[in-house]
C-alpha cells in the first residue's frame, strides 16, 4: 500500500498598515481589495493526503478526470488507499497516471472568518457592511474555495473538479465586479457619497458603533451561506465520484446559469450608469436590458444565487463517501443563504417598484414601460413603508433600491 503525501505550503505575506486621520472611502476600499487579494494568495491550505484509487485503471481515470499526458494527483476519501495496478508502459510512482489534485475540506471557521472581516467595514461606515463588505466577502470566499482545488484545471467540463473550480471562480468574479463598480460610483458620482453620509448619520443617531454588531454578524452569516454551495461542490470534488453523469450535467448547466445571471446583473448596472450619466440622474432607463427586465441587476442576482445553491445540491448527488452530518450542515447553511438573499432581493424589487409607481405613476412612458416588461420576482410593498436604502448590489439608491434596516 502506497500513500503519497503532498504538503501545500504557502508563505504568508503582510500588508503594511496605513493610518490617516481621515481616510478617504476610496482609499479604504482600495486597501481592502488589496488586502483581500494578498490574503487569498498567501493563505495556507491545510496539509492533504493524496492517494490513488485502488479500483481505477489509468484509462478510466483519464476518461473521468482529464488528459493522460500531464502528471496530476487526486485527494480521495479514505477508502482509496492502494496504488493503481501495474500496467505495461505505466509507471506507478510519484509521476504515475493520476487525476486532478483536490485539497481536503476547508474548515467552516476559515470561510466564516473571510466572510466576517470585510463585513466589519460596517463599523466604520454603516453602508460599507452591505456594499464593499458584500463584494469583498464574496470575492475572498470564492478565491479561497478556488485555491482549495489546487491541481491543474481539467479539460473535461463534465468532471467534478472542473465544475467546482468554475463555481468558485464565479463567486470570485461576482465579488470583484461588484467591488470595482461600487468603487467607481463612489469616486465618480457625488450623489452616492451624499446618500452614504445620510445613512451614516441616521445610524449614529441610534447609538454607538457597537450596536451595529448584530447586523454585521447577520450579514457575515448570510455571506457564508452564499459561499456554502461552492464549498459543497469542493467537498464533492474531493470524494469518490459516483459516475452519475445526469447529476454532473445538471451541475454543469447550473454553473453556466450562474454566469448568465452574473452577466445580466453586470450589464444592468453598467447600462443604467451610462444612461444616467448622459441623460441625468432622474432619467427613466427603458433601453438595453431594461427593455425586457425592469430590474435586471436584481433578477440577474436571483438567477445567480439560486443556480449556485442548486449546483451545490447536485454536486452531492455526484459523490459518495461524504460524511452525512457535515454535508447536511453545509446544505442547511446553503439553503438559508439562498433563501435569505432571495428574500432580500425580492423585498428590494418590491420596494423599488413601489417607489417608482409613486414617483412616476402618471407618466405615460412609465406606464408603457411597465406594461411591456417583467419586474421579476418581488415581495409587494406599500410606498409609505419604503425606507432609506442600503445598497447591496449596485441598484441606484435614489430609486429606493434596498430596504434593509440595521435593527
Amino acid at each position: 500500500m502506497r500513500r503519497q503525501n503532498l504538503q501545500c505550503d504557502a508563505v504568508p505575506t503582510a500588508l503594511e498598515s496605513m493610518q490617516r486621520r481621515r481616510p478617504r472611502p476610496a482609499l479604504c476600499a482600495t486597501i481592502a481589495v488589496t488586502a483581500a487579494v494578498a490574503a487569498t494568495s498567501s493563505v495556507a491550505i491545510a496539509p492533504a493526503s493524496f492517494v490513488v484509487p485502488s479500483d481505477a485503471t489509468p484509462a478510466a481515470a483519464c476518461r473521468l478526470f482529464g488528459a493522460p499526458d500531464r502528471p496530476m494527483v487526486y485527494s480521495s476519501s479514505q477508502q482509496w488507499l492502494s496504488p493503481l495496478p501495474q500496467k505495461r508502459g505505466v509507471q506507478i510512482v510519484a509521476k504515475a497516471m493520476l487525476v486532478p489534485a483536490v485539497a481536503t475540506t476547508l474548515p467552516w471557521t476559515t470561510l466564516l472568518m473571510v466572510c466576517t472581516l470585510p463585513t466589519c467595514l460596517g463599523f466604520w461606515k454603516s453602508e460599507y457592511g452591505v456594499s464593499y463588505g458584500y463584494g469583498l466577502a464574496t470575492a475572498l470566499s470564492g478565491a479561497l474555495l478556488l485555491r482549495q482545488v489546487v491541481g491543474s484545471l481539467s479539460t473535461n467540463v463534465l468532471s467534478m473538479p472542473f465544475l467546482a473550480q468554475a463555481q468558485a471562480f464565479g463567486l470570485f468574479l461576482y465579488g470583484v465586479r461588484l467591488t470595482v463598480f461600487l468603487l467607481y460610483r463612489e469616486l465618480r458620482i457625488p450623489k452616492f457619497r451624499e446618500d452614504r453620509e445620510k445613512i451614516e448619520d441616521r445610524s449614529k443617531s441610534r447609538g454607538g458603533r457597537l450596536k451595529r454588531l448584530p447586523f454585521i454578524i447577520a450579514c457575515a452569516f448570510l455571506y457564508l451561506g452564499l459561499a456554502a454551495p461552492a464549498a459543497l461542490s469542493a467537498k464533492a470534488a474531493a470524494a469518490v465520484p459516483t459516475g452519475n453523469y445526469m447529476a454532473l450535467a445538471a451541475q454543469g448547466g447550473l454553473v453556466g446559469l450562474m454566469y448568465v445571471g452574473w452577466a445580466i446583473a453586470a450589464l444592468g448596472d453598467a447600462w443604467k450608469t451610462v444612461v444616467k450619466a448622459a441623460r441625468g440622474k432622474d432619467a427613466l432607463v427603458t433601453s438595453g436590458p431594461y427593455a425586457v427586465l425592469r430590474h435586471p441587476n436584481y433578477t440577474g442576482e436571483q438567477l445567480l444565487w439560486t443556480a449556485n445553491f442548486l449546483a451545490g445540491v447536485f454536486a452531492l448527488f455526484g459523490a459518495k463517501g461524504l460524511s452525512p452530518v457535515p454535508s447536511a450542515v453545509w446544505l442547511l447553511v446553503a439553503a438559508l443563504g439562498c433563501f435569505g438573499i432571495n428574500f432580500v432581493l425580492m423585498q428590494a424589487t418590491g420596494g423599488l417598484e413601489a417607489k417608482q409607481a409613486e414617483d412616476r405613476g402618471d407618466n405615460d412612458e412609465y406606464q408603457q414601460w411597465v406594461s411591456s416588461t417583467w419586474k421579476g420576482f418581488a415581495i409587494k410593498r406599500k410606498p409609505a413603508k419604503v425606507t432609506e436604502p442600503l445598497d447591496l448590489e449596485g441598484e441606484e439608491k435614489d430609486s429606493g433600491s434596498l430596504t434593509i434596516e440595521e435593527e
